[in-house]
């Protein structure tokens, strides 16, 4: 629908995307998603309720992108930001 209202074909929006913000949309929306989910657990959400809130289908879902964009499970994170 976003290609047909701004008179692109998909691979056409898809490359500009990617080109303007360093990553195809999928890509930045998961990490726009684990950024929400650090921010609520940093505010004292469970890592559920994080999950949940964020977008993703479960904590495990949350835990391996979290892992792969951060390099740290989320409950790692959180004992960290506690000490």
């Amino acid at each position: 629908e976003l290609a047909a209202a701004s008179g692109l074909s998909k691979y056409q929006l898809l490359r500009r995307f990617e080109a303007s913000y360093g990553l195809p949309p999928h890509r930045w929306l998961l990490q726009r998603r684990v950024e929400v989910a650090r921010g609520l657990i940093g505010g004292g959400a469970s890592i559920v309720d994080a999950a949940a809130i964020s977008g993703f289908a479960d904590q495990s879902h949350l835990t391996r992108h979290f892992t792969k964009q951060l390099g740290f499970t989320p409950g790692a994170w959180r004992h960290a930001m506690l000490q």
